[in-house]
């Protein structure tokens, strides 16, 4: 969905920016509470993941993930996918407006 055809260890930063948002933002509020209290910063070799044990969190994750999985798999780019994660999640869609000066010269 990302277009990405370079090695997936060459893979851009904004990608850690999707993970975090499209799983563990979803996750439930305890566990990611847990992690953000309990846990180092993310950083090479110390992620959020790896801090999760079966008794806490790690079945979770896995379900999660397998969901986004079948719903990424009915998407067609991530602006979509962003969008059907929210609604299933229940989260709420707010527009913006946005005023602008008007212009002095007519757009050629």
């Amino acid at each position: 969905m990302t277009n990405w055809k370079g090695s997936v260890t060459q893979r851009p930063k904004y990608w850690g920016h999707l993970v975090r948002e499209l799983v563990y933002e979803y996750l439930d509020a305890d566990v990611i509470e847990r992690l953000k209290t309990n846990v180092p910063q993310p950083r090479h070799g110390r992620n959020w993941h790896q801090w999760l044990s079966s008794q806490y969190g790690l079945r979770k994750l896995l379900e999660h993930i397998w969901m986004l999985i079948g719903i990424s798999k009915t998407c067609l780019n991530m602006a979509e996918l962003k969008q059907r994660m929210a609604e299933h999640f229940g989260r709420m869609l707010v527009n913006y407006m946005l005023y602008l000066p008007p212009m002095s010269e007519p757009i050629k």
